[in-house]
């Protein structure tokens, strides 16, 4: 299980690199975990490490579901996530999951 865990997030984070932002802007900053719950504008995440952190999720955000826009509250507990913010530990801009 954690084999199959472990290889679903390095093809996912493979797959799912952010883009390179424009010239005069930093380019994003990722987050990648485990989804632990979902609140009403945010997720709380999960590392791998074990560390936990809440990324807030604007409502123009883009989140997607195993390739399919959807809404925030459509994650679940334990699907794996990757967040792309725009500035550092700034609010999400897209949210990609996959639910195993």
């Amino acid at each position: 299980m954690i084999r199959r865990f472990a290889l679903a997030l390095l093809l996912f984070g493979a797959i799912a690199a952010p883009a390179q932002a424009a010239r005069h802007r930093p380019a994003p900053a990722a987050a990648r975990g485990i989804v632990v719950r979902v609140e009403h504008r945010a997720v709380v995440l999960r590392a791998l490490d074990g560390s936990t952190q809440r990324v807030v999720v604007p409502p123009r955000s883009t989140v997607l579901l195993n390739g399919h826009a959807v809404a925030l509250r459509a994650l679940r507990p334990g699907d794996i996530v990757l967040v792309v913010r725009r500035r550092g530990r700034g609010a999400a801009m897209e949210i990609r999951a996959f639910s195993p």
